[in-house]
């Protein structure tokens, strides 16, 4: 037994040498920086961050009045000013209709004036067998009357159909640009009908685009205390569009994807297809003493951290201020340039 006792211990001292002999000399101790964060100042944001694209402002264009088409002036991809012809309807069926309204109104006044003056020389002839005051002349004159106002209000329709096709045939049968902008869109070839409503062309404006991102409700931007986008990394302005309350109850009963919208502020159409980040924030702090959000510990006595101290891993109780996912205010218990603990 003593025999083995001494063996063991000469074999030790042999790897002991052998050790200080060889092994180069000790580094100092390497601190993971993922394990351990310095307390700085910076600035907390509080907030959503959403991706969004950036898209033209565009403009669906209809006719008023039902036509065929009669010329296409432009061609898809077509640069164009405001107020260029776009789409002419064929004024011949116009032109048909605005005659054939004009005869029906002539022909109707015609057999207006027939039937007053016939009307009276009837009551005329009533009044010398009957008497004026007589009930057989009171109740032709009663019945001529209404014929007469029936007469009137047909008239009257005529000449109001008959303006509406003049103002098509000098206005409406020419579709125009809005704004200077690119053809997008032609939904119709010569000699299509279109009806009213239905959409023609497509338009987009050069000079303006805005931002879509997921939806958002419209209290939850209101929320908001800042609403801004960077685009390539330059801050833009926006302005929040709401939905039209028929347009949100129609996507939501069909299924429809929702976006949110925003105006930009300087934003034009060199911007169109750029990435950008919209920044809905709520709260924020600058130039504050800051650590990360998972160096901050708690218990039922409050906040706390554990803090590198010559080597040692100490607790230190904190009092917080704006705390995020990834930052925290410390407004007390910890200085600048102190070395905390995180949690992986």
């Amino acid at each position: 037994m003593k025999r083995t006792i001494f063996a063991a211990l000469c074999l030790l001292l042999l790897c002991a040498c052998g050790a200080q002999s060889d092994a180069p000399a000790l580094m100092e101790p390497v601190t993971i920086s993922s394990d351990m964060a310095t307390a700085a100042y910076g600035n907390i944001y509080d907030g959503m961050v959403l991706e969004g694209n950036i898209l033209p402002q565009t403009q669906t264009l209809c006719f008023e009045a039902s036509g065929r088409v009669g010329e296409l002036c432009v061609d898809l991809g077509d640069r164009v000013e405001a107020g260029a012809p776009l789409v002419r309807l064929d004024t011949q069926m116009l032109q048909s209709r605005r005659d054939a309204l004009a005869d029906s109104l002539a022909y109707a006044r015609q057999i207006d004036a027939y039937n007053n003056r016939e009307a009276e020389l009837n009551q005329q002839l009533l009044a010398l067998q009957y008497g004026a005051n007589s009930a057989r002349c009171q109740l032709y004159a009663s019945e001529q009357a209404e014929a007469a106002r029936s007469r009137a209000a047909q008239i009257s329709d005529l000449s109001r159909q008959l303006e509406e096709a003049e103002q098509n045939l000098s206005v409406q049968s020419v579709l125009t640009a809005p704004f200077a902008g690119t053809v997008a869109g032609l939904n119709v070839s010569v000699g299509d009908m279109v009806w009213p409503d239905a959409a023609v062309a497509v338009v987009t404006n050069d000079d303006t685009c805005f931002l879509q991102t997921e939806f958002r409700a419209e209290a939850e931007i209101a929320a908001a205390t800042e609403v801004y986008a960077t685009i390539g990394g330059v801050r833009y302005e926006v302005r929040y569009v709401p939905m039209d309350s028929s347009e949100y109850i129609a996507k939501t009963l069909s299924g429809q994807t929702m976006y949110s919208t925003f105006e930009i502020e300087g934003g034009t159409g060199e911007l169109v297809g750029q990435y950008a980040i919209l920044y809905l924030m709520t709260a924020q702090e600058e130039q504050v003493l800051c650590v990360p959000s998972n160096a901050v510990l708690r218990d039922a006595a409050g906040y706390y951290v554990y803090v590198d101290e010559n080597g040692e891993k100490t607790r230190r109780d904190i009092e917080v201020g704006l705390m995020t996912a990834a930052q925290t205010e410390i407004l007390s218990g910890l200085k600048e340039g102190e070395r905390v603990y995180v949690v992986s």
